[in-house]
């Protein structure tokens, strides 16, 4: 529905035109989807929704309560980890390479070193070890490889 609204303003425009206009689209797709949410579940699930969607790639995670951070996950895999373990720390190239978001430890430090590591959406820049400090919720631990490769710890 926004390309319909938006192709007549796009064609023949200019490069910096089509730019704003996709940066306006966003805006207004956000705005739209929040109208529909909160007409067809309500304003307070609306409101619950866009905190959601802001947080999925902000630190604000740490700010979602259990059930929203779990929604927000949802499709993310999952795997678990002793209490124990976390006590004692866990490398967290050790714990990237066993969520299968690194093949081996060694492409998990590179990862690491490039800056493409985040847990709980804080991105990781040395290798320090993971502990009970990290933990959301006092059981889950997200890890989020790039953009687009979150996967959910949980523990037990």
């Amino acid at each position: 529905m926004l390309r319909f609204f938006t192709s007549s303003i796009t064609t023949g425009s200019s490069t910096s035109t089509r730019r704003q206009v996709r940066a306006a689209g966003a805006s207004v797709q956000r705005a739209l989807a929040n109208a529909v949410v909160s007409l067809v579940h309500g304003e307070s699930a609306a409101h619950h929704a866009e905190k959601a969607g802001e947080a999925l790639f902000s630190e604000a995670i740490i700010d979602l309560d259990e059930s929203t951070l779990l929604q927000v996950v949802a499709d993310a895999p999952s795997s678990t980890v002793s209490r124990e373990e976390l006590r004692r720390g866990i490398d967290v190239a050790e714990l990237l390479t066993r969520c299968e978001l690194a093949s081996s430890k060694g492409e998990a430090r590179r990862f690491i070193e490039q800056g493409g590591v985040y847990v709980n959406n804080a991105r990781i820049d040395a290798e320090a070890p993971l502990t009970l400090s990290n933990v959301l919720h006092d059981r889950y631990l997200v890890l989020r490889r790039g953009r687009r490769q979150m996967h959910l710890v949980v523990v037990a």
